[in-house]
């Protein structure tokens, strides 16, 4: 789903649920699994190295 578009791509938000964030709080790697607008599969994954520190700093 697209939420908002610039011409140049897609953006979304969505607020983190109490089990999402304790998920990435506790986790080491996040994996995005997406499709492109030609539909093919875009992998992609994030150390979460530092998450609950710079999480905490900004909230």
């Amino acid at each position: 789903m697209c939420l908002a578009t610039d011409g140049a791509g897609c953006y979304a938000a969505e607020q983190l649920s109490t089990p999402v964030l304790a998920a990435l709080r506790a986790g080491k790697e996040l994996a995005l699994h997406f499709e492109d607008s030609a539909k093919r599969p875009i992998d992609l994954k994030f150390a979460l190295t530092g998450f609950t520190a710079a999480y905490d700093a900004i909230n």
